[in-house]
């Protein structure tokens, strides 16, 4: 629409339609913000259910990175104590070995070690996040 004095038309004659005019831009204009807002909204809603989906990606990836570390050094700790204990049983065959022997040591120092790295030790505790997943650890 336009307004403008003519042959046939004085601008003042056209007052009423430019305020229902304005009237219509302006509730167009208003429509169009909403719809703005709308988006924008639904935009950071969406963008905040990506980022907690990544912060449960990553507090699961360093769970499962928690568990294998535990696993290994329970594994390892159960591997020291099955050799030591063979260790002691191969010592006890005939040809006695002397109190003082080195072997005796190293296996008191071996089952020490096995004690320190075994996370069950002296009671189970969760795992804690030993550091960084490995590259290799996807999402699971």
């Amino acid at each position: 629409m336009s307004w403008s004095d003519g042959k046939h038309q004085r601008v003042d004659q056209c007052l009423n339609s430019f305020i229902v005019g304005l009237v219509v831009a302006a509730e167009k204009l208003k429509e169009q913000r909403l719809a703005r807002e709308a988006r924008e909204r639904e935009w950071h809603a969406a963008g905040e259910r990506r980022a907690e989906e990544q912060r449960r990606r990553e507090a699961e990836a360093s769970r499962i990175w928690a568990l294998d570390h535990a696993l290994a050094a329970w594994r390892d700790a159960r591997d020291v104590r099955q050799y030591v204990a063979d260790a002691r049983a191969a010592l006890n065959r005939p040809g006695e070995v002397p109190p003082d022997a080195p072997i005796l040591e190293w296996l008191v120092w071996a089952e020490r070690y096995a004690e320190r790295i075994d996370p069950l030790s002296p009671e189970p505790e969760v795992p804690s996040d030993p550091g960084p997943p490995h590259p290799s650890y996807g999402w699971r």
